[in-house]
């Protein structure tokens, strides 16, 4: 079975599937859609097809896995506009594990990220486990004070905050690397395959957060220039 498959009897020869995939990929005849070479396997051409004349069930993007988006909620401009610029950096969090089903759920939605040509090549690892998690802080911030004793560190800007970060996690026990988040979740990137010697390096704190944040901070209007003024 191929990538693509087509059922030119079922196509209303619109067009618009031709006009979509990459180039070399698909055309149209008389008699529909037609694949030239089979190499698209996103399915990414599914979310804008108004028959079913491409029979996408493949190992890529099955057909039978396809959603359809006839009642996709819409926020308003408003909405939109506040929920985006809502959004705040959570400085602590409350001491409150995350149930696992709902991490499940939300990497399920994460799943949907895209990923150019379709390998979805991302993983993930869950650390929940509390003496992990502090050791996690413990080795972040001994490898941040060494780093500070070095350059680009030393004598920066960057020095004297960076400093006070380590100082109130040595003497108050201040968690000011995972901000005491119940949960971590490392992505694991095979796409990209990077030499043995790199490594993508990051994570993401899951949590419940503690305080909640009633206004929006200011920002400089933008600076925008247009090629034709």
């Amino acid at each position: 079975m191929g990538l693509i498959q087509v059922n030119p009897t079922k196509s209303t020869i619109c067009g618009s599937c031709a006009k979509f995939f990459p180039t070399g990929v698909l055309c149209l005849d008389e008699y529909g859609p037609k694949v030239i070479e089979q190499i698209a396997t996103c399915g990414h051409y599914v979310t804008i097809y108004p028959s079913e004349a491409l029979d996408l069930d493949n190992e890529k993007a099955p057909l039978a896995n396809q959603k359809p988006l006839d009642k996709v909620p819409a926020l308003d401009e408003d909405a939109a506009a506040l929920f985006l610029c809502s959004r705040r950096s959570v400085r602590e969090f409350h001491k409150k594990p995350v149930p696992r089903e709902k991490i499940r759920q939300l990497l399920n939605i994460a799943r949907f990220a895209l990923t150019t040509g379709n390998p979805q090549g991302v993983s993930y690892h869950v650390i929940d486990d509390q003496d992990t998690l502090r050791s996690i802080t413990s080795v972040t911030i001994d490898g941040l004070e060494e780093e500070l004793q070095t350059s680009p560190y030393i004598g920066s800007q960057y020095e004297a905050p960076f400093a006070v970060h380590a100082s109130n996690y040595r003497q108050n026990g201040q968690d000011v690397v995972l901000r005491d988040a119940p949960c971590l979740v490392i992505p694991i990137v095979d796409i990209l395959n990077l030499s043995l010697n790199m490594c993508v390096t990051g994570g993401l704190m899951i949590g419940y957060q503690k305080y909640t944040y009633r206004r929006l901070v200011d920002r400089n209007p933008p600076q925008v220039s247009w090629q034709y003024d």
